[in-house]
């Protein structure tokens, strides 16, 4: 779902190009109490106390992103992805936010997938 974002949005956090603001990790603060989650504000990592199955560990793929910075970014910032922790992160929904692909997949409403 990080790298959705990536794809999606031009402005969203925590990424290469921004932290998260203050207010920004509040808000994911109140949300995860809200939740019963636990929320780490200093490293956006959010831990469930019944995590999801992780993602598969696959050394091949984490090589084949070696070179996205990006993916790098990510597993950097929640090293313990493949064990069920996740990475909180927040963008803006708006029309002005929302990439090219961003604008076919939110607004085409019968995508043409030829």
């Amino acid at each position: 779902s990080y790298r959705l974002l990536s794809r999606m949005f031009t402005d969203y956090a925590p990424s290469l190009e921004r932290p998260l603001t203050v207010w920004e990790c509040q808000l994911l603060g109140d949300l995860s109490r809200i939740k019963g989650f636990e929320y780490n504000p200093g490293t956006s990592i959010v831990r469930f106390a019944n995590a999801l199955t992780p993602r598969a560990d696959d050394s091949t793929d984490g090589a084949r992103r070696r070179n996205d910075p990006i993916a790098e970014f990510f597993e950097t910032a929640n090293p313990r992805a493949v064990r069920g922790d996740r990475l909180a992160s927040l963008t803006r929904l708006s029309r002005d936010n929302l990439t090219s692909f961003g604008e076919k997949f939110v607004l085409d409403a019968e995508p043409d997938y030829e």
